[in-house]
């Protein structure tokens, strides 16, 4: 099945920047994406990457160390006040099967 495809106006509202600079990270390499012409198109599994850009293995609570723990703590309170999204959220929003 083909990737959804899609522009840098997309990519940019949902980032919540501008257009301009969608394309500024493509230009860079930083966000994957093609051209066709003149236009540049982004695979939607490619801006997925962008946002998330390392797999999350489960953790154990015997492997971290109070650093660890602490930036845990903090990211779930990053969460509740709304700053970050949990992962589950925005892959069922974009269509993405785990």
């Amino acid at each position: 099945m083909l990737d959804e495809i899609l522009t840098p106006e997309e990519v940019a509202r949902e980032l919540k920047i501008t257009t301009r600079g969608v394309k500024d990270l493509l230009r860079a390499g930083t966000l994957n994406g093609f051209k066709i012409g003149r236009r540049w198109r982004i695979r939607k599994s490619d801006f997925v990457d962008f946002i998330y850009p390392v797999a999350i293995a489960p953790l154990r609570e015997e492997d971290l160390d109070e650093e660890d723990k602490k930036a845990i703590i903090e990211a779930e309170e990053d969460v509740k006040a709304g700053r970050l999204y949990p992962l589950a959220e925005v892959m069922k929003e974009f269509g993405i099967s785990a």
